[in-house]
């Protein structure tokens, strides 16, 4: 169980049925390969580590207007149409 990696579906299956690689080495480090075993450079961490001010100046600069009510959904409660949900995701694929 120490060499399990969370992968999201896309990566996974690239892993899985495209011949990427997945390595962890001794100090715990996880790096990716290509097919052809060639190592793909880390990319920069973009995660937000800062405070609320600096994060509501970066959506800003980025254009995005997040208020108290970005979080609640256009939804009414209506049942969900699995059908239409499954013809996107699978669009989307």
């Amino acid at each position: 169980m120490d060499n399990l990696v969370l992968l999201c579906r896309k990566h996974h299956r690239l892993v899985h049925e495209a011949g990427y690689g997945v390595h962890v080495a001794a100090e715990q480090t996880i790096s990716f390969s290509l097919p052809d075993e060639k190592i793909i450079p880390q990319g920069p961490d973009t995660r937000f580590r800062g405070n609320a001010a600096v994060l509501r100046r970066v959506n800003f600069g980025k254009g995005l207007k997040i208020t108290p009510k970005t979080s609640i959904p256009k939804w009414y409660g209506d049942k969900m149409d699995h059908e239409m949900a499954v013809d996107m995701l699978l669009a989307n694929e």
